[in-house]
């Protein structure tokens, strides 16, 4: 198998009531998984916040992509990893020409079952980064910060 096909569906309707504006409220389906996605704008684009939006989905798949290629990595190195946890941020430049994301930043928080040599970690990171399908298929620059942290029940 050389090539895969991902297909999504996106839904919209004009509310009759919207009368000089519109929503930017939309459906996103993606099969064979039955449930929508219920996505808009930015808020500082009109849309509406409690909505995940488009920019966010960009930097989620950049982090999602980053952690399956890390585990798969891992597993490779013999390296048992008990828990993973990223807190990403994207960077949307407006003065740019084109508009666009300039920046994403993966901060990956690593457990491990054994305390691993201090040049683990970071090696498994550009393993994986080097592997990532989303990130090779990006034209932004994607920066990975990753930390280990202690074994244990995740505190929030």
């Amino acid at each position: 198998m050389t090539r895969r096909r991902y297909q999504t569906e996106l839904r919209w309707q004009r509310n009759a009531a919207d009368d000089r504006d519109y929503s930017r409220d939309h459906e996103l389906y993606l099969p064979p998984t039955p449930m929508a996605l219920y996505v808009s704008a930015d808020k500082a684009f009109k849309g509406n916040p409690l909505r995940p939006n488009p920019e966010q989905l960009l930097v989620a798949a950049a982090s999602s992509c980053q952690f399956l290629s890390f585990i798969y990595v891992a597993h490779l190195a013999n390296v048992t990893v008990t828990r993973y946890r990223d807190t990403a941020t994207g960077v949307l430049d407006l003065i740019a020409k084109p508009a666009r994301i300039v920046s994403i930043t993966l901060r990956p928080e690593v457990a491990f079952a054994e305390e691993p040599p201090d040049d683990v970690l970071p090696a498994l990171c550009e393993e994986a980064h080097r592997l990532c399908y989303i990130g090779n298929s990006l034209n932004v620059e994607i920066y990975v910060e990753p930390r280990i942290c202690p074994p244990g029940p995740d505190a929030d």
